[in-house]
């Protein structure tokens, strides 16, 4: 799996970084942190609710609710305000990508969809 960079260097002339070379500065720590990482980039939204959460991973929305609260906690995430809900009601809360950096990554499409979707291996 790799990221684009977004300019080439003398080893990689295409731009890419390979996921191997950042796994290799990580702690056990740090691996929570990429797994919830690589969910956000497969969701490939800055700014969305909990239904897109649940269509995108086609989960339920106790288990959205759940991995919206385990990103929130890591820092990649934060509530932005509320919506009208679609069906009246309760309004729905409405979550952003704080971080520029992963931001510009989601934004710029910085990394490679089909590989990170076929690799299940951060996956809860």
């Amino acid at each position: 799996m790799a990221f684009h960079s977004g300019m080439n260097s003398s080893r990689d002339q295409q731009g890419w970084i390979e996921i191997s070379a950042c796994l290799i500065a990580l702690t056990p720590k740090g691996l929570p942190i990429l797994g919830a990482l690589f969910q956000l980039l497969r969701l490939g939204r800055i700014s969305f609710a909990n239904k897109g959460v649940q269509t995108k991973f086609k989960i339920g929305h106790q288990s959205a609710r759940n991995k919206i609260i385990i990103w929130e906690e890591i820092g990649l995430l934060a509530q932005d305000g509320t919506r009208p809900s679609e069906h009246g009601g309760k309004p729905v809360n409405r979550y952003v990508i704080p971080d520029p950096r992963v931001t510009r990554i989601v934004e710029r499409r910085l990394f490679d969809v089909d590989d990170i979707e076929a690799d299940d291996s951060f996956s809860e």
